[in-house]
């Protein structure tokens, strides 16, 4: 397929760079909307159709789809008591805390880890940034690299490595699971005809 576009499964027509094709009707929406997956209605760009009622919200905002309310834009709407949490938090589900922008707040003891790191579930440790904690060994990874769950290699940067055969593909492809093929950057590969 043509870069930037998605091949339609069932059909095998690609639609235009920047749109999504309709599963069921194969209509092409215009750039940049969402179309209504059971309705068939364009809603405009940028903005998020509410799926029972039709209303159209605010862009940069998220409906409450319980109340219907509208939330400022860049907040997060808590789901059970309707409070407006500051922009760039992430709302406690349980104690109602408002933790500072950037952080993850642990679930279960409350502590604030620093901005842009992950922190360990069990063991409370708290990673260097851009990297990700190995769940079981605790080992950190050097940064943009994915490390292998079983085997502990570390691939290199920008790669995906295959999960069976240990091989690394070229960066900006997509290894084929089973063939081991590499197709081109910026396509997807179709997995049984193989089409480009």
């Amino acid at each position: 397929m043509h870069s930037g576009t998605i091949h339609d499964p069932t059909r095998g027509e690609t639609m235009r760079s920047g749109t999504i094709h309709h599963p069921t009707r194969g209509e092409n929406m215009h750039s940049g909307t969402i179309h209504h997956s059971t309705r068939g209605k364009t809603m405009h760009s940028g903005k998020i159709h509410h799926p029972t009622r039709g209303e159209t919200m605010h862009p940069g905002t998220t409906h409450d789809p319980t109340r219907g309310e509208t939330m400022r834009s860049g907040t997060i709407h808590h789901p059970t008591r309707g409070k407006t949490m500051h922009s760039g938090t992430i709302h406690h589900p349980t104690r109602g805390k408002t933790m500072h922008s950037g952080t993850i707040h642990h679930s279960t003891r409350g502590k604030t880890m620093h901005s842009g790191t992950i922190h360990h579930p069990t063991r409370g440790k708290t990673m260097h940034s851009g990297t990700i904690h190995h769940s079981t060994r605790g080992k950190t990874m050097h940064s943009g690299t994915i490390h292998h769950p079983t085997r502990g290699k570390t691939m290199h940067s920008g790669t995906t490595h295959h999960p069976t055969r240990g091989k690394t593909m070229h960066p900006g492809t997509t290894h084929h699971p089973t063939r081991g093929e590499t197709m081109h950057s910026g396509t997807i590969h179709y997995s049984t005809h193989q089409t480009k």
